[in-house]
């Protein structure tokens, strides 16, 4: 049985929800991750998006969001406009958006020390045949 990589998925979609709440906090979300520190795929493409239109100088709200999102296929990949929308019930201040930032970080370094200690075991046990 594998164990399930430590993350919290409450926390990332509270991330993401912020920016939909308060367009002005794309500018911490960005600064403090990125898509890989995300633990879901669904979260990765939601960030991506966000990500490619702020880029872009395209204002962001749900419904932009939703309309980037099916104009390159991954609206139903996400879980549709319910999960997008959904987002934002995760958000009960923008103000924790940095406490997300950090917790969605610190829990993608420990799934990147597990993994490494996995590598280091398999090349032990490898060694060791």
């Amino acid at each position: 049985m594998t164990a399930i990589p430590p993350h919290n998925l409450d926390t990332e979609r509270a991330a993401l929800g912020c920016v939909l709440i308060d367009p002005r906090a794309v500018f911490s979300l960005l600064g403090a991750v990125r898509e890989e520190h995300f633990y879901s795929p669904a979260h990765q493409v939601i960030f991506r998006a966000i990500e490619r239109m702020h880029k872009r100088g395209e204002p962001i709200d749900l419904t932009l969001l939703a309309e980037h999102l099916q104009s390159h296929a991954n609206l139903e990949e996400i879980g549709g406009p319910a999960y997008l929308a959904g987002l934002e019930a995760y958000v009960f201040t923008t103000e924790n958006l940095p406490a997300y930032c950090a917790a969605i970080k610190s829990l993608w370094r420990m799934r990147r020390g597990i993994e490494a200690a996995r590598e280091m075991a398999a090349d032990w046990q490898s060694e060791e045949s």
